[in-house]
């Protein structure tokens, strides 16, 4: 392995902006000796390298360096090679739909996509561009979300398609979950909020009306294997339909 893309601990200790070669015989955390151990995560690094230094040298490209570093710092605490593998799938493809994106000429909210990767936590909300849109779609119910996300425990940020998705739920509570779909062709949000039991019937749905039936079906897919054996959920004539098994 030639390229590690890795930002030494010095570097970070004084802001250093720049990725760095590696050189495995100074491996420092287990996640870094696992990439260097196995060719698979080598070649993913090596991939993500490569995108990186292309992003990087893009005139439209933001400020990659601050969610790198938090990527990084997550990716440190990988105990195995699968955690690892995830981590990294999830981020090369955000990087290449960034990439993608930069051409794009009507691309909207696309450095929201350095977020994927991570998990959904307080950072992401956090973020003025989210905060913003969420404020739009849920209005004067805007505060009663935050609360809900306060007792809210966050998946991972993936990109699904033009999508970018971020679930937070409740965990090990029968339901209260929701999940946020940001549509990179246009910018618009659209927020599943489900603040109760998952047989309840009562998901609400924030944002484009009707909901795309790429989101419903995504929503379904996800709830089903959820809370599978609690209810059915199916997408039908652009709205969510749920039956209690």
């Amino acid at each position: 392995m030639k390229w590690h893309l890795c930002l030494p601990v010095a570097a970070l200790a004084i802001g250093v902006a720049q990725a760095a070669s590696f050189d495995c015989a100074r491996a420092a955390s287990p996640a870094e000796k696992m990439i260097c151990a196995q060719p698979e995560l080598s070649s993913q690094d090596e991939s993500m390298a490569r995108l990186w230094h292309a992003l990087r040298a893009h005139a439209a490209a933001p400020d990659l360096m601050p969610r790198q570093q938090a990527w990084l710092k997550q990716r440190n605490q990988c105990k195995n090679q699968a955690c690892l593998q995830m981590l990294y799938a999830q981020r090369i493809q955000a990087f290449q739909q960034l990439k993608r994106w930069l051409d794009a000429p009507h691309a909207h909210n696309i450095d929201l996509l350095l977020y994927a990767g991570e998990y959904a936590t307080g950072a992401f909300f956090k973020d003025k561009q989210v905060q913003d849109g969420l404020r739009a779609i849920l209005q004067n119910r805007y505060p009663a979300y935050q609360q809900f996300l306060r007792a809210a425990g966050g998946g991972m940020i993936e990109v699904r398609g033009d999508y970018l998705f971020a679930d937070r739920s409740q965990l090990h509570s029968g339901g209260y979950t929701s999940k946020l779909f940001i549509n990179l062709r246009d910018g618009t949000f659209c927020l599943f909020w489900l603040n109760d039991a998952a047989a309840s019937g009562k998901a609400e749905f924030f944002g484009v009306e009707p909901a795309p039936e790429a989101v419903l079906q995504m929503v379904a897919d996800d709830m089903n294997q959820e809370w599978g054996h609690v209810a059915v959920f199916s997408a039908r004539q652009g709205k969510l339909h749920s039956k209690p098994k």
